[in-house]
């Protein structure tokens, strides 16, 4: 559990590191030194130093990873989806970590997806018509394929959201999404969200997104619908 975390400069509060001493202040391996929990000799005091530091290395890395992209484009926490649960009132995409797949309905019909990994999560909306579509891209699709998506399926469009994945290669996702994009239509207004927690179900919802707090990350709230984008259809 992170005591602290700080997504702006990465910084801990942590008790469980208030105690860590370094190694080289210890000679030997066989001597016992005081301690306040007793005696320990120095294998035992390097067992727990080590053990320490891979905590500390796994927060960093967790951290990392929930926070690796977004806040290059000024991004904002996920907030908490405060809309209706009810299975029939919206649609989700497939659960099993499969990527490609899209919904597009009424801009209040909510729409989600989850296990955005190296994928990245778009939402087109067009306020004037008031629909919305959202999209979990796939992260081998190129910024043509996504083009070639757009243009077929939601052409018109004023606002872009995106989030996205929690893994590094997301990074390259979203510079595709955004070539895309910004070909289409360059003046869109385009926000960005991140990661309020691990592996969210992301609901797209009258022009913004959000998480379903509690959520498991193999389940979805809504109607599933199977419906995909291939990008190997296409050049």
């Amino acid at each position: 559990m992170l005591n602290s975390v700080s997504s702006q400069n990465i910084n801990f509060t942590d008790r469980t590191f208030s105690n860590i001493v370094r190694m080289d202040d210890f000679e030997g391996e066989a001597v016992e030194y005081i301690t306040k929990k007793g005696k320990k000799t120095v294998l035992e005091i390097k067992s727990e130093y080590f053990r320490a530091n891979a905590k500390f290395e796994e927060k960093i890395r967790l951290v990392k990873k929930l926070f690796s992209y977004g806040h290059e484009h000024n991004s904002k926490p996920l907030p908490a989806y405060k809309g209706t649960l009810d299975k029939n009132k919206g649609y989700s995409t497939e659960t099993g970590g499969y990527g490609g797949g899209w919904l597009l309905s009424n801009i209040n019909t909510p729409l989600s997806t989850t296990d955005v990994h190296t994928c990245g999560a778009l939402n087109l909306v067009n306020d004037l018509d008031e629909e919305h579509l959202f999209y979990h891209v796939l992260d081998e699709t190129t910024p043509k394929q996504i083009k070639t998506f757009i243009k077929e399926n939601f052409p018109r469009f004023n606002k872009v959201n995106i989030v996205p994945g929690d893994r590094f290669e997301t990074n390259n996702t979203v510079n595709n999404i955004l070539s895309a994009i910004n070909e289409i239509n360059p003046m869109a207004e385009k926000n960005f969200y991140h990661f309020s927690s691990e592996n969210p179900e992301i609901v797209a919802h009258k022009g913004i997104l959000s998480y379903v707090e509690g959520q498991k990350p193999k389940e979805v709230t809504f109607r599933q619908v199977d419906q995909y984008f291939d990008p190997s259809d296409y050049i």
